[in-house]
């Protein structure tokens, strides 16, 4: 078992870190989405680098989760049946983008959101 681990190990350190957090430093938002509303966020991400998105409601509702860039095009989503959703996304340029959480329930939902 220690074997396996270790080789585990050793194939991870030869892996390169591609996250990264936003310009700024990572971001977490507590917000409310009202019954069949939408909430927006701007940040700015960097070029070339990975950020996560994560994205956990209350359960009171069905939350998607969208990421569009500064010209308004999809680059990422997550329109689970639940209230948790996770993006990934690698933009090409550091720039502006906006996060979308869409209430899909007929009542609200006290959520968190977070670009790490």
């Amino acid at each position: 078992m220690k074997r396996v681990l270790l080789a585990v190990l050793g194939v991870l350190a030869l892996v390169p870190m591609v996250n990264a957090d936003p310009v700024g430093g990572g971001v977490c938002r507590d917000a409310t989405a009202y019954a069949h509303g939408t909430r927006d966020f701007d940040i700015v991400l960097h070029g070339g680098e990975v950020t996560v998105f994560t994205l956990s409601g209350d359960g009171d509702s069905d939350l998607d989760l969208y990421i569009y860039d500064e010209n308004g095009n999809l680059i990422g989503s997550d329109t689970g049946y639940s209230d948790e959703a996770r993006v990934a996304i690698r933009p090409y340029w550091t720039g502006h983008f906006t996060i979308r959480v869409v209430n899909r329930g007929g009542i609200l939902n006290n959520f968190r959101v977070c670009a790490l």
